[in-house]
């Protein structure tokens, strides 16, 4: 083995084992997560709906000011929609897990709010798909990925660097590849 593949097989061997290890939380968090939703969270992630009236100020909502309304709301949700018209105010707000949907009356200040919970495993759901969770949440699941194919082909440097390994390695990825084309030529078209 030449010099400059000896020092390859090193820095593979480091980068794979440091970036699987801080990456591992996350590794298995999307692991876990993935399968709940190919099984459509085996049912636990049922929704959980309830109505509320509530008043906020009158001013407030004739005003229709976003900072102002929502810090009368004091929900702690993402707003996903705010949408001011005439007779009244609707907003969409959402976190992982949790919707709501609000109706303001603009004239008397009357808040209809409708919000669904999901719980920690809808929760775990919408952290997987990134839905409703920001740009920093958006850069982490970005980063994972990197770190996922960073760990994969450092480990399969690693394997082809292995003369007694090499064979089955290459005949495993082999194995992979035909599964993961198979399983898509069975997908039912239409």
């Amino acid at each position: 083995m030449s010099a400059m593949a000896k020092e390859l097989l090193k820095w593979s061997r480091t980068l794979h084992i440091y970036v699987s290890l801080i990456g591992f939380v996350l590794f298995l968090f999307f692991a876990v997560s993935g399968i709940q939703l190919t099984h459509e969270s085996f049912g636990m992630d049922e929704a959980k709906a309830s109505d509320e009236v509530m008043q906020i100020g009158v001013d407030v909502a004739r005003e229709g000011q976003r900072e102002r309304v929502l810090a009368a709301l004091k929900m702690g949700l993402g707003v996903e929609r705010y949408e001011v018209r005439e007779k009244e105010i609707d907003i969409v707000m959402m976190r992982p897990g949790e919707r709501a949907q609000v109706r303001i009356e603009r004239g008397t200040g009357r808040v209809e709010r409708h919000w669904e919970r999901r719980g920690w495993v809808g929760a775990m759901a919408d952290l997987h798909k990134g839905a409703a969770t920001g740009w920093v949440w958006r850069w982490l699941m970005d980063l994972t990925c990197v770190w996922i194919m960073v760990s994969t082909i450092t480990g399969f440097l690693m394997v082809l660097s292995l003369p007694k390994r090499k064979a089955w390695g290459l005949v495993s990825v082999a194995v992979g590849t035909m599964a993961a084309v198979a399983a898509y030529a069975l997908i039912p078209v239409g």
